[in-house]
C-alpha cells in the first residue's frame, strides 16, 4: 500500500516539475530518471512496513561526588603539576571522556614515572575507559 502512495507522490512531483518548471523534454527525462532511481533505491533498501525499534540509551557515567574531589585534594594537594594533571583528567571524566583523561595522565607519567598519585589516577582512568 505504501508503494502506491510513493509512486503517486513521484508522479505528482514529476508533473509539477514539468508543468510549473517548464522543463524541456531532455530535462524532464533526466528528472524522471532521478525519480525512478530514487524509487528503485527505496524499494531495495527501504522498509516502511517494519515496526520501529526504540533506541537503547547509554548508561550514565558514574558521578564523582564533591566529597571525593575534596578528599583527593587533601591527599595530593592543590598546588603542583600532579594536581593540575589530575584536575584536568577529572574534567575529562565529567564530560564522559575517560580516554582523554588517560592520555593526559600518561603524558604526565612520561615526565614523572615514579609518581604514585599519577599511577592511581591512570588506574582510575583505565577503569572508566
Amino acid at each position: 500500500m505504501a508503494l502506491f502512495a510513493i509512486l503517486f507522490i513521484a508522479v505528482v512531483t514529476l508533473l509539477l516539475m514539468w508543468r510549473l518548471g517548464k522543463l524541456s523534454p531532455g530535462a524532464s527525462y533526466v528528472s524522471a530518471a532521478g525519480l525512478v532511481l530514487g524509487l528503485v533505491g527505496y524499494s531495495l533498501q527501504g522498509s516502511p512496513n517494519l515496526p520501529s525499534a526504540p533506541v537503547v540509551s547509554k548508561p550514565l557515567p558514574p558521578v564523582q561526588l564533591p566529597a571525593a574531589s575534596a578528599a583527593q585534594n587533601n591527599l595530593i594537594g592543590q598546588v603542583g603539576p600532579d594536581s593540575q594533571t589530575l584536575a584536568q583528567a577529572d574534567a575529562y571524566f565529567r564530560i564522559n571522556r575517560p580516554d582523554l583523561a588517560a592520555r593526559v595522565i600518561q603524558g604526565a607519567l612520561n615526565r614523572d614515572p615514579n609518581n604514585p598519585a599519577l599511577w592511581t589516577g591512570l588506574g582510575n582512568a583505565l577503569v572508566g575507559h
